[in-house]
């Protein structure tokens, strides 16, 4: 965020919404115990979808040069031209490659395919 030219003072904010956040299930007059997240985003917050497309400028501005990333929601897709097949499909793969890499999770293999 700070390479991004983010104010210091968002950094922090943000850094304090990630941090030391606790959370418990309620069912049927039950309650857990508090387990405490340090990974992920919130579900259902409006900062998650913000952070995300940060977290993912990174990882879309460093594809190989030829191939063409797009991204929306939690969805990634790289292309190549046509006329680019043979060298397109190295590309390509090689973008999926380093997806994998540098995901804390991982790419998925069973939701992913190559066309």
């Amino acid at each position: 965020m700070a390479r991004k030219g983010l104010p210091t003072c968002y950094i922090r904010w943000v850094r304090g919404f990630l941090s030391d956040r606790k959370a418990s299930v309620s069912w049927q007059g039950s309650t857990s115990r508090k387990r405490t997240f340090s990974e992920g985003l919130p579900q259902g917050s409006v900062l998650a979808p913000i952070l995300w497309l940060i977290f993912m400028d990174d990882l879309l501005e460093d594809a190989p040069p030829g191939s063409s990333p797009f991204a929306f929601a939690d969805d990634t897709t790289s292309g190549a031209p046509q006329e680019l097949r043979a060298t397109g499909l190295r590309t390509v793969r090689l973008h999926y490659s380093q997806l994998q890499i540098t995901s804390t999770d991982g790419a998925s293999p069973a939701k992913s395919r190559l066309v």
